[in-house]
């Protein structure tokens, strides 16, 4: 029976693995070993929770409830998913890292279906998840706008500021600005601006003040 166990971690990493490939291809902050961890979490725990108590079940006046111990796997996870999580902005506008999450969550699912001797739930959870990341990955090429988050820098004086900053705000794209820092005659600006398509993001580089821009990211 020890065998079987080692089979059966074995298979819950595999899977975790498969699963991982398609986030660390996109460069997520969860990739291979993140999801094979977590798989062969899932199924040491369900086969602990399975079989670890057997002998004791059998005693007189015993009286155990060994599915709890998988049960906290579903609710223990979620240390892991918020770490995931990225929030950017003081404000809170931009979220980063949800279905990330979401899929190690999953990926613990599908340890604990392998631990429970569901290999074919395991298996076809597996591939309906990573079709599913693949086909609705397309999908954001069929949204009609795009939410992108902005950083850029600039030289100027301190008498400068708020023209700059009007500036900003009277541009025709709306950009809200979010984060505000001026030292030493440099002030660094974070910008949330909601455009239609990428000619518009060229429009708004050369609409904005004389500046350097550091980065930005859609969503």
């Amino acid at each position: 029976m020890e065998i079987d166990f080692i089979i059966k971690l074995l298979l819950a990493v595999i899977l975790g693995i498969f699963i991982g490939l398609e986030r660390q291809t996109r460069f997520k902050s969860a990739g291979v070993r993140t999801h094979a961890l977590v798989s062969l979490g899932g199924a040491l725990v369900m086969i602990i929770s399975k079989y670890g108590f057997m002998n004791i079940l059998n005693i007189n006046n015993i009286a155990l409830d060994p599915s709890r111990i998988a049960a906290q796997v579903v609710s223990g996870i979620g240390f892991l998913g918020a770490g995931l999580i990225i929030v950017k902005g003081d404000k809170f506008l931009s979220v980063s890292g949800l279905t990330t999450a979401a899929g190690v969550w999953v990926t613990s699912g599908i340890g604990m279906a392998v631990g429970a001797d569901m290999y074919s739930l395991a298996i076809g959870g597996t591939i309906i998840i990573i079709i599913m990341q693949l086909i609705l990955y397309k999908f954001k090429d069929f949204n009609l706008h795009t939410i992108y988050h902005i950083r850029m820098t600039s030289s100027i004086e301190d008498d400068q500021v708020n023209e700059y900053l009007n500036q900003i705000r009277s541009n025709e794209f709306s950009p809200v600005i979010d984060v505000i820092k001026l030292e030493h005659n440099q002030i660094s600006t974070e910008l949330t601006v909601v455009l239609s398509n990428s000619d518009d993001l060229i429009d708004l580089k050369q609409s904005m003040p004389t500046s350097t821009f550091i980065e930005i990211s859609g969503e």
